[in-house]
């Protein structure tokens, strides 16, 4: 695995037991801005309720591995996104990479992913958090923003630490 990271940041590295490597970037402020991870399993679970509207904002297409020939319902070729997700009057939003649709016609489920499967079965991520429905963060990652309107959430975008941030994602070169 390789990144490119701003001179200012740094990224620490721990072996997760039994799972994989989690690879923290932290600004130049110390702050967690990205989280690399890799050997994820056991997601999933039944979905009560109804769905989330959900935007893709920015999508760029990546080169890095997913999982065989045979790719199931919802895949997308692996990319770096950001989306929010409109939730109790507000809107979320994460950036990661990712190699699934996060719904059907801009209707998420339960929750919104921000992983590839890598050609063992295992999922990886690096973005802001593996998973999200609301501004709550998930154990690995910082966690979404909240925005109060897509025009803030575009501001966001136009910033130079989410150019940083996007530039080092898409830098990701990763072999298994």
């Amino acid at each position: 695995m390789s990144f490119d990271i701003p001179a200012v940041w740094h990224a620490t590295a721990d072996v997760a037991s039994g799972r994989g490597i989690d690879i923290r970037v932290r600004d130049a402020s110390g702050q967690v801005v990205a989280v690399l991870a890799t050997g994820i399993s056991g997601l999933g679970g039944a979905c009560q309720g109804p769905g989330f509207h959900y935007d893709v904002l920015d999508s760029v297409a990546m080169n890095i591995p997913t999982g065989g020939a045979a790719q199931p319902a919802g895949f997308v070729s692996p990319r770096f996104v950001f989306r929010v997700l409109a939730k109790d009057g507000k809107l979320y939003g994460s950036y990661g990479i990712t190699d699934h649709s996060a719904g059907i016609d801009h209707i998420a489920g339960c929750s919104i992913y921000n992983l590839v499967t890598s050609p063992s079965g295992d999922d990886y991520m690096f973005g802001d958090s593996m998973e999200f429905s609301s501004g709550e963060s998930t154990a690995m990652g910082p966690g979404p923003k909240v925005f109060a309107s897509l025009a803030e959430a575009g501001q966001y975008m136009a910033g130079a630490q989410y150019q940083q941030i996007k530039k080092m994602i898409t830098s990701l070169h990763i072999s298994f």
